[in-house]
Parts: C-alpha cells; structure tokens; sequence
C-alpha cells in the first residue's frame, strides 16, 4: 500500500488518502529496527511521504509565523516557509521543549506543527539550494543538497510522537470530580514511589527524546533512566515525601502531560491525569 501511495505521488495525484494518516500514526511500529539492508522503516517512509505530499499540495500551510500564536518562539517572525534547516530545527526543538507550555493551545500547536512538517518536507522535495542546508550535521555527506537518512529518521519519528500528542488530547476526557481510594495507606504509597520517580522522569523529557534515543542507540536501551541522564547528566530526581494526607486533600494538582503515553495504542481509554501529591 505504501508502495502505491508513493507511486500515486510521484506521478504527482494529489489523492493521498486519509487511510495513510492513521496507518502512520498509530499503525506503524516506532521501534521497527533498523538495518545495513533496511536504513528507513514503515514509519520513516510513510511519514516521509506525508510530508512531503504535504509541501507539495499544501505549501500555504507554511504561511504561518510562529510568534503569531507565542511571542518568544525562536525564528517566530519568519514565515515557515523561508526557513533554513538549522532554523527548522531550531524551531522544531523549540516547540518540543517548551512543549508543556505551548499544548496549553492545542490548536495552534496542530498548526505549527503542520507548517515545521510541510517545510520539512519542503526539503525533500528536491535537491536544495546550499544557502538553506547550513547545518552540516543534517546533510548526507555523499548526496550534496540532501537531508541525512538520520536526520530523516529522527525528524519522522518526532514528528509522529507529537501528532499522536494531538491526537490523545483530542480523545482525552478529563475527570472533574475524581477523588482518591480511602483505603491507600503510607505502605501503598510507599510501594509506588518507583514507579512514580519513572513516571516523573518521563515527565521532565522533552516529548521525543526517548524514540531519537531508541534510535541513535539501536538495542541499547533498557530504562527511561538512560535517556534521562543522557540528556541531563546532572539530574536530581524529585524526590519529594508523597505522605497519605497529601493524598487525600481535595486540591488536586496537574502532574504532567504523561510524555510516555504515546507507545499507547488508539484502542485505549486515555484519560487527562491529576494528581494530589506536592511533587508537582
């Protein structure tokens, strides 16, 4: 199926079907491995694809400046459009690691996002002019004007944890009225803390830091605590004392946007998650 959709694209038939969307988004499998053979999988390929149909067939969705919707953005007063790669990356990187902040409007980071992913696909489209492709890093050594299979990799998976982000946002229900079991004794929190200290470091993570690390380090990883310390050598875990009367105050607290929740599959009731502790 990929196959044809690619060969209906190629022929320039701007009928990429909806089916292709939610086959990248929650049908391919992130952690496909990669090979010598096999450099780009489902994921990659389809989101590639998508993209660059995108910059083809709707190049006025990166007609946008980005500090329309947040002031401070980086490069927020150029047009998606004229863009370099270092300023898409840049802006990418900015998007994702201010993400708890601008995901307080979801609509607006949809629309970023379909501007940084028609741009990115801009840049596939064609062979560019060098004056855009000034980040080396990015660049295929043996392809001159040419994106790097890597940064390929990365830039697609990104781009399909954020959209499944979006997606869950838009499915979630939120819980006004939840209260906590009376039953939970200290020795049931206490039990938990493990868990919640993973929970908590998934949450200190920009979105996609833990699919580009799964990736860079094919087969390497074994724990959220690798990516953690990968990324912030000097992190403190927040090990604050959760204590049972904590729990049971009425004043419930946001603990986070659940970061890890999109190895999830769609078939799952996901829920907005609160909690009451002081570690917030």
């Amino acid at each position: 199926m990929l196959h044809r959709w690619n060969r209906d694209f190629e022929r320039g038939e701007a009928n990429l079907p909806k089916e292709a969307w939610d086959q990248w988004i929650w049908n391919t499998r992130l952690h496909d491995p990669i090979t010598a053979d096999v450099m780009l999988n489902e994921m990659h390929l389809l989101g590639l694809l998508i993209a660059r149909y995108r910059a083809k067939f709707f190049p006025s969705t990166m007609d946008i400046r980005l500090n329309s919707f947040w002031p401070t953005f980086v490069h927020g007063g150029l047009t998606i459009r004229s863009l370099t790669l270092r300023q898409l990356k840049d802006s990418f990187e900015d998007l994702q690691f201010h993400w708890d902040t601008y995901s307080e409007d979801w609509d607006a980071v949809a629309m970023a996002l379909d501007a940084l992913m028609a741009r990115f696909g801009a840049f596939n489209l064609e062979v560019n002019d060098t004056a855009l492709m000034d980040d080396i890093s990015c660049l295929d050594p043996d392809k001159p004007g040419c994106l790097s299979l890597s940064f390929i990799r990365r830039m697609t998976a990104s781009f399909c944890v954020l959209y499944r982000h979006i997606h869950l946002a838009s499915v979630a229900n939120v819980i006004e009225d939840a209260r906590v079991e009376e039953n939970v004794e200290n020795c049931h929190v206490q039990a938990g803390l493990d868990a919640f200290y993973r929970h908590y470091m998934h949450s200190d993570l920009p979105p996609c830091a833990k699919i580009v690390y799964r990736q860079d380090f094919a087969g390497m990883y074994s724990c959220v605590t690798q990516v953690i310390y990968y990324h912030y050598p000097s992190y403190f875990a927040k090990k604050n004392p959760i204590l049972i009367a904590d729990l049971k105050k009425n004043a419930w607290k946001k603990f986070c946007r659940t970061k890890f929740i999109y190895e999830l599959r769609k078939n799952f009731i996901v829920t907005t998650i609160w909690s009451q502790c002081d570690a917030c």
